[in-house]
């Protein structure tokens, strides 16, 4: 159980995300810590997904945005599944 451990000495050297979204029910900090053993993020952005450009923060010099053709159901899937298919 990894719940409420703040340990990050185990350093990333690259952080790869696909289209990330908030949790329901989940309450986003208003001012998150950044991850400071990540050297380097890359996150891909569902350019036909509809929310939006995010702020980076802090470390906005080690992250860079990379956008991908389609929406987050393209790579994450949906609820109803592969109906076109």
């Amino acid at each position: 159980d990894l719940s409420g451990r703040t340990d990050v000495a185990t350093g990333v050297q690259f952080l790869g995300l696909w289209d990330c979204l908030a949790v329901p029910g989940q309450r986003r900090p208003l001012d998150p810590e950044p991850l400071s053993n990540v050297v380097a993020a890359r996150p891909a952005v569902a350019i036909d997904g509809g929310r939006g450009i995010q702020l980076l923060g802090a470390r906005a010099d080690a992250v860079q945005e990379v956008w991908f053709r389609g929406a987050h159901c393209d790579v994450a899937g949906r609820r109803d599944g592969c109906q076109g298919l």
